[in-house]
């Protein structure tokens, strides 16, 4: 019995924050502006790896999160926390899947969107493109084997230019349902 009480609190719950959006207007904006300008960045630094395009895509990333958790602060209490992860803010990484698929030479290049929306969440997101923009698989995560790393793996290029297209399409999805 109470099993079915939570469902329907929480189905009644969505059901309200469905139909008011949910979302500020100025919040999605917000989110919409920061999304664009990380591509932008990380298209930027994926095809021409520097220190300038490198830093541009860091802090890029930052303004991004920060848009993000003033969208919902409190996402992790929301009751569409299992969908917000999944789209967007899974903070599990799978390190060494992540590393794996991109260096296997039988995956294609580019990968594309649809091929990476069938990847766990645990592959995409924002916490991904972080682990991908800051972790080197040697340890070693100075922004100059950063951008070395780039440099030599086109396939980390495309995987990063590819989960973050899917970050923006994502982010007009959630807009155009609010």
């Amino acid at each position: 019995m109470k099993t079915w009480i939570m469902l329907l609190v929480v189905a009644f719950t969505q059901t309200a924050l469905a139909r008011d959006g949910g979302f500020s207007e100025e919040a999605l904006n917000e989110v919409t502006a920061t999304s664009r300008d990380f591509l932008e960045a990380v298209t930027e630094f994926t095809t021409e790896p520097s220190d300038a395009s490198y830093a541009r895509a860091i802090s890029s990333w930052k303004e991004l999160y920060t848009a993000w958790k003033s969208l919902a602060p409190d996402y992790a209490d929301q009751t569409l926390q299992r969908d917000w992860t999944r789209w967007f803010a899974s903070t599990r990484i799978a390190e060494d899947d992540l590393e794996s698929l991109i260096t296997a030479s039988r995956c294609p290049v580019p990968f594309s969107k649809e091929m990476i929306g069938m990847l766990s969440a645990d592959m995409q997101g924002i916490h991904t493109s972080y682990y991908l923009l800051t972790r080197h698989p040697q340890g070693v995560n100075d922004p100059v084997s950063m951008i070395a790393l780039y440099r030599d793996q086109p396939r980390r290029c495309a995987y990063l230019r590819s989960i973050t297209e899917m970050l923006v399409e994502k982010t007009g999805t959630l807009r155009a349902g609010s």
